[in-house]
């Protein structure tokens, strides 16, 4: 394994769970929040500004760490995903600060607004 939680990873053919299936030849970026026995979840992340005043969204911003192409992305609070690990290379990461505040507005958001059911499975690490 390469990664660790606060990773950003890029994932190929994503099944996102509104039912719409990423086909991006370069993948999807993600944020890995949990590693255990032979999987991890993370939250999917995106750069639509359609998202920009919806409470399921995070705003994170550009920096040297995480190498994303646009100046503000958004992370979505809405959805958890799990899948097996493999041999993924990251290529960006969150600082300690900002995953701490995306981690808080996790919490927050499945506790108070919508629960996904992979959260039961990582609540305990947030």
């Amino acid at each position: 394994m390469f990664f660790e939680e606060k990773d950003i990873l890029m994932l190929k053919n994503i099944k996102f769970k509104n039912g719409l299936l990423d086909t991006s030849i370069y993948g999807h970026p993600v944020l890995v929040i949990k590693v255990e026995d032979g999987y991890f979840y993370y939250l999917t992340i995106t750069s639509s500004d359609k998202t920009a005043y919806s409470n399921e969204f995070y705003k994170i911003y550009k920096d040297k760490t995480n190498k994303f192409k646009k100046t503000v992305n958004y992370i979505n609070l809405k959805y958890i995903y799990k899948a097996e690990i493999k041999n993924y290379i990251p290529v960006g990461y969150l600082t300690d600060e900002v995953y701490n505040e995306v981690m808080n507005e996790l919490y927050y958001y499945q506790e108070n607004i919508k629960t996904d059911i992979e959260y039961t499975r990582v609540k305990k690490y947030i």
